[in-house]
């Protein structure tokens, strides 16, 4: 158990630690001043023990749940009600997530800056429709590898994104030329992109994209 001590603790990293559901819990507890906690690969991470630990760490601004196989959209909700002032969100490879996921956490987040849904099969176009709805801070975006995506719903998403500098779209056999033309050129503050092994792309027409992009400063377009 945490000591008393611990009650001055403001970022905690237990990721792939093998803690059980009151052993997580009692992190929380004991850190009520936590603003980062890290719970990534959490095997026995449950929506229930996320709603614990929103209860005990209302203040937290960051979060790390990605890998955590047991959540679902209800965890999401958990963090949305309990956390309102999160400003991190990293959800990647949470295969039972989907677009009510992204969606209560851009309409309750209102400092939603950083979003990672990477490897999530159920997070759709809607997610992204939410996201520029609500989400008007966000700066970071990674949605690697999310084969149920569309191309005009990320366009679309750049376009309503006035502060976006990072975007990786890793692994979306939906990217094309045009595509991450229209993206690069929506994103005029754009500084760092990911689009390895995207299967329509090819290094002559990345390259062609990113002439609309002056600000990058951070590329990997592995083909």
């Amino acid at each position: 158990h945490f000591q008393h001590s611990s009650h001055s603790l403001r970022t905690i990293d237990v990721s792939f630690c093998p803690l059980p559901h009151d052993a997580l819990v009692d992190v929380a507890v004991n850190c009520p001043d936590a603003v980062s906690l890290g719970l990534r690969g959490s095997s026995e991470l449950r929506d229930e023990t996320v709603r614990l630990i929103c209860a005990a760490c209302a203040d937290l601004e960051a979060i790390d749940v990605g890998h955590c196989a047991q959540l679902t959209d209800g965890a999401a909700r958990a963090l949305a009600d309990g956390c309102p002032n999160l400003t991190s969100v990293r959800l990647d490879g949470s295969a039972r997530m989907g677009d009510e996921a992204v969606a209560v956490l851009a309409d309750s987040c209102a400092r939603l800056s950083v979003l990672s849904v990477a490897h999530c099969a159920r997070v759709t176009g809607g997610a992204l429709h939410a996201l520029a709805r609500h989400s008007h801070f966000l700066r970071e975006l990674d949605v690697s590898h999310c084969a149920a995506l569309t191309e005009p719903a990320l366009v679309h998403l750049a376009r309503h994104s006035a502060w976006l500098e990072s975007v990786r779209a890793d692994g979306c056999a939906w990217l094309t030329a045009d595509g991450l033309g229209q993206l690069v050129a929506a994103c005029a503050r754009l500084r760092r992109l990911g689009v390895s092994r995207c299967a329509r792309l090819n290094a002559e027409n990345v390259a062609l994209a990113l002439r609309a992009a002056p600000l990058l400063v951070e590329v990997e377009t592995e083909v």
